[in-house]
């Protein structure tokens, strides 16, 4: 994309993408985005563009990890990020062995 990012601008280049590679939207399951206003906001953002479209089922979005961790890194020490983000990555993977609907560990 050239220019101006509005979410319409992005919301009309990736639908006319989509359509030109043949992606069934109505399969799609998620969005994941680096969390900018264009992207997640409420009322006129890309996620939002997308739910108000009957072409889109109904999908989950989430806020990229990576740009969460930037973010994060902006005000912390990497060091301190890394330790935190470390210990929720073990913390959720032991959640996972936990459940009864995961494959045993």
């Amino acid at each position: 994309m050239k220019g101006r990012t509005r979410s319409e601008d992005i919301y009309n280049t990736f639908k006319t993408y989509a359509k030109s590679i043949n992606m069934p939207l109505h399969k799609l399951s998620a969005i994941t985005t680096d969390g900018a206003p264009a992207m997640m906001g409420k009322n006129k953002g890309f996620i939002a563009l997308c739910m108000k479209d009957d072409s889109f089922s109904n999908f989950m979005s989430y806020h990229c990890i990576i740009h969460q961790e930037a973010l994060c890194c902006k005000i912390l020490p990497v060091e301190r990020v890394m330790k935190i983000v470390t210990k929720q990555s073990i913390l959720f993977a032991q959640l996972l062995c936990n459940t009864d609907f995961s494959r045993p560990c």
